[in-house]
């Protein structure tokens, strides 16, 4: 349903992202019918974050289809952009947090079992 709907208007693909080490690609595509361009525009945002959580290992999968005038176009783009350059600052944030938290847990560990193995039972 939704490929024919796609395949029925013309499409412009007005930005692809693909985000480094978030394995992501962004595809927004303005999606329109000629004879009703003046009237609406739909834009499709398929989000396709494939090991977007790591530990997890999910695959997130989001379509949005909003109909908006041509003047909330450009706000849509620009609000987008923002929002994937904050994911990528979040995700590279919790992949420090974790490269740093993983090794200083483990040495933790093994303090403790070093002391325990040193106390007197």
């Amino acid at each position: 349903m939704l490929v024919t709907f796609i395949a029925r208007m013309s499409m412009t693909i007005i930005y692809i992202q693909e985000a480094l080490n978030m394995k992501t690609m962004l595809k927004m595509i303005i999606v329109h019918n000629i004879s009703t361009i003046r009237k609406s525009i739909i834009i499709i945002i398929i989000m396709m974050a494939v090991e977007y959580i790591p530990i997890l290992g999910m695959d997130i999968v989001m379509i949005h289809i909003i109909p908006i005038s041509n003047l909330q176009v450009l706000l849509a783009v620009h609000m987008m952009i923002q929002g994937i350059q904050i994911l990528i600052i979040y995700h590279r944030i919790l992949m420090l947090v974790i490269k740093i938290l993983i090794p200083l847990l483990l040495t933790i560990q093994k303090l403790v079992i070093t002391l325990l193995t040193f106390l007197p039972r």
